[in-house]
């Protein structure tokens, strides 16, 4: 089993269980304004939590 593999697997599990998993972004972004998390989610009419 490959790395891959497992990410797939536990993705699929996950999938089915009706959850996202989000994920990282492995970039430089400061203090993290940029990442989509956070900037994208002040767009939205949720609070956030």
């Amino acid at each position: 089993v490959t790395f891959q593999d497992l990410i797939t697997a536990l993705s699929n599990y996950w999938a089915s269980k009706g959850c996202l998993i989000h994920q990282p972004l492995d970039v430089e972004i400061g203090a993290g304004t940029m990442h989509p998390e956070t900037f994208l989610r002040v767009l939205g009419s949720s609070p956030w939590l």
